[in-house]
């Protein structure tokens, strides 16, 4: 067999049959983005030929002028079997061996094209992202307003990214609650009533919430700074694209268009304490540039305000409080408020006055502010947490079990059971040497941990106390007939989130249950604290039946939809939710099983359970057109078995294969299976009954055709909007809202000749509410846990 090796274009003398190159790939390494690495050989020589000395310019005699090779990186290779093109990727030089003061042979390594994605990012922070400075905006009551309620929407170099910034209701500063009763005006520092009401002053701040950016919008910034290149269909998918992250760095107000430009305190000696007064004035003079800006004075003396505009100043403005009461400490504070940036000068001053005849004036203080600066700015990057950008990517892939197949600059990422899926099957029985196999028992586990960070959010770590495991986690240790410990390893998936636990409100006035959920960040001390990030769907919901009241710098009803926390896709229907454990759903106090660990690791770890799973060791000659097109997905069959490939080891000179096989047990359907069947897969999905999309798979031929069934209750509420391009298809459709006030059905046929399978879609009705998380009253559980806690 005639092996050819490619230096940078020239070939290079090789020692024939009598060196051995091995290439191994290994399912492995495809499971973890830290060893993605490509196609991989132990090391081999190289004879020091006169042609191979001249391309490694004399590396062993670094005296020689003008020679130089460069050894500290890998050079461009190809190693060619039989004329084909086997692999391409780098070729490293590792040393030189001198015998009798000549050159003997050199060392080499060969890796097969690859992208070194931990070298690449190196120890670079989600702050680093600048390409989502693009995302930046004022933190105003008005962006913030549009975020909680539609999602703000911007354009990126022609392209329009839509709801790709939230603020979604959860309140990083105080509780909330709902109760309609019009004399419940509480609005304090630690609690506020958010129900509507014309009477009320205060309700959901702006400056309460924080926003959350679109998670694939975090991989595109990835892939803008450093080059890469994401294929397969996974971040596209539903589960994935509408997941969102929270951007939150301190426990401190953000900049909310609120400028304390004076605060004082002092004492002033007094003549008649019922009578003496105090009156505090400032003068307000815009920057210039910033004179049409429109903007409010706010003036306070020991807890009073004095003076608050009840309508938009601009330009210079003088304003004073009423006289108030006298006392002998005061504490004073200015404020400036605007929606928009502002830059001022200020100068303020406080007089005392006595109530005596004549009335005598005596001036406390008078200062001057200057160069006064509101700046709105929502800045994405610098509010991340400090995390890096390699434990991010790293904490995807694990989450999700997704396998990244390195292919020249670009990363293929998929998840595992759809990797499969594309798999081809090979039958090389012909090919093996069947006169000896080893067969071995399978990897053995005998304890699982799935594992988000621990939370210090009062309802997570009330959660965790009092079930000894933190809400979302799966941890589960395994055991034989004798109870003892089975004799095994230990998997353990820990990602860089943490998983707070939303509620859902009651109306107190009644005790009955309102559509929405909120998520409340504090501690068990009821304080604001910075935890670690975490994701969440941002579900649309209408609170036109129980409106919300929003402080911004006015109070107003919010009486349209909101964006609400969610764990799952569907907030009330058991849909795909990011929990690892199957965990009651905090709206409907239902078990929502459709879970990260069901979707992604189960197939996967059940067959490693499996009384059936083996391990065969074969070893085999596989021609040289099958051993350059072999994938890892695919699946050999040897005398009618079929096996998932663990390791490739292939002697590319010394033509010998030993492949480490593992019996196919898994349930993955496969592209070429679908030539001999056809299938949806799932096989039918229940949605909520609001308008809502939503998908399913086909497998089968790229020729089939789609179409709806009507089940007896007509199909103009179900359009289709994928279709069948190939072999694999993701189909995506639209429902819309049912307000039938029943449930109904339909399908879609795909009609391929084959099976013409059938996917079944139920809708519910509209939900007239449903049992909420923990007990009949959810509000008087958080109460409960407050107290409890303080």
């Amino acid at each position: 067999m005639a092996v050819d090796i490619f230096l940078e274009g020239q070939r290079l003398d090789t020692f024939g049959k009598d060196e051995n190159i091995e290439v191994t790939s290994a399912v492995q390494d495809v499971k973890d983005i830290s060893k993605i690495r490509g196609d991989f050989s132990q090391s081999f020589t190289l004879p020091a030929s006169k042609r191979n000395n001249g391309l490694f310019a004399h590396y062993y005699n670094s005296d020689i002028d003008g020679g130089f090779f460069d050894a500290r990186v890998r050079k461009t290779c190809t190693i060619d079997v039989d004329t084909l093109d086997f692999k391409r990727g780098k070729l490293q030089l590792v040393n030189v061996v001198i015998k009798e003061n000549q050159p003997a042979f050199y060392k080499v390594v060969f890796y097969g094209n690859t992208i070194k994605v931990k070298d690449l990012i190196g120890e670079d922070k989600l702050k680093d992202l600048d390409w989502l400075d693009n995302f930046n905006h004022d933190y105003t009551a008005a962006n913030v307003k549009i975020g909680l309620t539609t999602g703000l929407d911007f354009t990126v170099d022609s392209v329009s990214y839509t709801k790709a910034v939230c603020y979604p209701l959860v309140s990083y500063k105080r509780q909330f609650y709902y109760n309609s009763d019009v004399s419940d005006t509480t609005a304090t520092d630690t609690l506020v009533n958010i129900a509507y009401d014309a009477g009320r002053t205060d309700g959901i701040g702006f400056g309460e919430l924080r926003p959350a950016i679109q998670v694939k919008l975090i991989i595109q910034a990835i892939t803008e700074k450093y080059g890469l290149t994401f294929s397969g269909t996974f971040f596209d998918e539903t589960k994935f694209s509408e997941l969102y992250m929270n951007v939150n760095n301190t426990k401190d107000d953000l900049s909310n268009g609120l400028k304390v430009y004076e605060e004082l305190s002092g004492t002033q000696p007094f003549i008649d304490a019922t009578r003496d007064r105090y009156i505090y004035f400032t003068t307000v003079t815009p920057k210039a540039g910033f004179g049409s800006v429109d903007y409010k004075i706010r003036l306070t003396i020991n807890g009073t305000v004095g003076y608050e505009s009840s309508v938009w100043l601009q330009g210079t403005k003088t304003k004073n409080t009423s006289e108030i009461q006298f006392s002998e400490n005061y504490d004073v504070k200015a404020e400036v408020i605007t929606e928009e940036d502002f830059e001022f000068d200020a100068t303020t001053r406080l007089e005392y006055r006595y109530n005596t005849i004549p009335r005598v004036t005596v001036v406390v203080f008078s200062n001057s502010q200057t160069n006064q600066v509101i700046d709105l700015d929502t800045i994405i990057t610098t509010s991340f947490k400090d995390i890096k950008v390699y434990d991010f990517l790293t904490s995807i892939f694990r989450m999700f079990n997704l396998v990244v197949v390195p292919d020249g600059d670009n990363l293929y990422v998929q998840d595992l059971q759809s990797w499969y899926a594309e798999g081809q099957i090979y039958d090389v029985t012909k090919y093996i040497d069947t006169k000896q196999v080893t067969v071995s028992r399978g990897k053995i586990l005998n304890q699982i941990n799935f594992k988000f960070k621990d939370s210090k959010q009062i309802l997570a770590d009330f959660y965790a106390q009092e079930n000894g495991v933190y809400y979302g986690n799966l941890e589960q240790k395994l055991y034989d007939a004798d109870g003892e410990l089975l004799s095994g390893d230990k998997l353990d998936i820990e990602v860089i989130f943490e998983q707070p636990i939303f509620e859902r409100l009651n109306d107190t006035i009644d005790n009955s249950q309102i559509e929405l959920l909120y998520g409340l960040m504090l501690n068990d001390s009821s304080s604001p604290f910075v935890g670690e990030p975490f994701l969440m769907y941002l579900p649309s919901v209408s609170v036109s039946g129980n409106t919300l009241g929003f402080k911004g710098a006015t109070y107003e009803e919010l009486s349209g939809n909101v964006l609400m926390p969610s764990h799952s896709i569907e907030y009330d229907t058991d849909s795909f939710n990011i929990n690892f454990n199957a965990e009651i759903n905090e709206f409907t106090s239902q078990v929502f099983t459709d879970t990260i660990y069901n979707w992604g690791f189960s197939d996967y770890i059940g067959d490693i359970f499996s009384i059936k799973r083996r391990i065969y060791d074969y070893e085999a000659i596989l021609p040289n057109w099958l051993l350059n097109k072999l994938k890892l997905n695919d699946r050999l069959v040897i005398n009618d078995k079929r096996y998932l490939i663990n390791t490739v080891k292939s002697n590319i000179v010394n033509r010998k294969d030993k492949l480490e096989l593992i019996n196919d047990i898994y349930s993955a359907p496969l592209a070429s299976d679908s030539l001999n069947s056809s299938l949806w897969t799932p096989t039918s999905r229940t949605l909520t009954g609001d308008a809502v999309s939503s998908d399913s798979r086909y497998i089968g031929l790229a020729t089939a055709v789609l179409s709806l069934v009507d089940t007896g209750y007509g199909t103009s509420w179900v359009t289709i909007t994928g279709s069948v391009t190939g072999v694999i298809n993701t189909i995506t459709f639209d429902l819309a809202t049912n307000t039938t006030g029943a449930l109904r059905t339909a399908q879609i046929k795909a009609t391929d000749g084959v099976n013409d399978p059938k996917f079944t879609i139920t809708q519910n009705a509209i939900p007239q509410g449903a049992l909420n998380f923990a007990d009949p009253a959810n509000s008087g559980l958080i109460n409960t846990i407050l107290i409890t806690k303080s």
